[in-house]
């Protein structure tokens, strides 16, 4: 059985407040148009949110471009309800990355949301950026390897 997968890119117009200005920095940070990803899995939305860490979502949020489709095994699924209510990786975020070994950044139990789609498409038997570790890989990366 497999399930739809979709891959939404956001700016930082996408979002208000401090999460406008969170996004506003990750933007000047990579030196990308893009902020933030997210993405659908089945009927689910899923993200690694600044603030609320890997939440599920019951629809697509505003503002969302469309980056990238595919069916993906539904193993999947499981594996991103297992990631739900892990923090967000603010310190990774910064560029204070103290391990280089994605199965030690995933044991820590925190993530970016670029790190987080780079794993399900993994997951999911998509080949991202070579094998290069998933929380090395930013919005800008992520989207421009999906559009190829």
């Amino acid at each position: 059985m497999s399930l739809d997968l979709a891959v939404y890119a956001y700016e930082p117009s996408a979002f208000t407040g401090l999460e406008r200005a969170m996004a506003e920095m990750v933007s000047w940070w990579t030196k990308s148009k893009w902020a933030h990803i997210g993405g659908m899995l089945g009927d689910s939305y899923y993200e690694a949110d600044f603030f609320a860490g890997v939440r599920r979502l019951e629809a697509v949020p505003r503002g969302g471009e469309l980056v990238f489709s595919m069916r993906a095994p539904s193993h999947v699924a499981a594996w991103l309800d297992r990631q739900l209510g892990k923090p967000y990786d603010l310190l990774a975020l910064a560029g204070f990355v103290l391990d280089e070994t994605e199965p030690g950044r995933s044991a820590r139990g925190k993530w970016i949301c670029s790190e987080l789609w780079a794993a399900v498409l993994r997951k999911s038997h998509y080949p991202v950026l070579n094998g290069r570790p998933a929380w090395r890989i930013n919005p800008e990366e992520l989207v421009q390897a999906l559009r190829g």
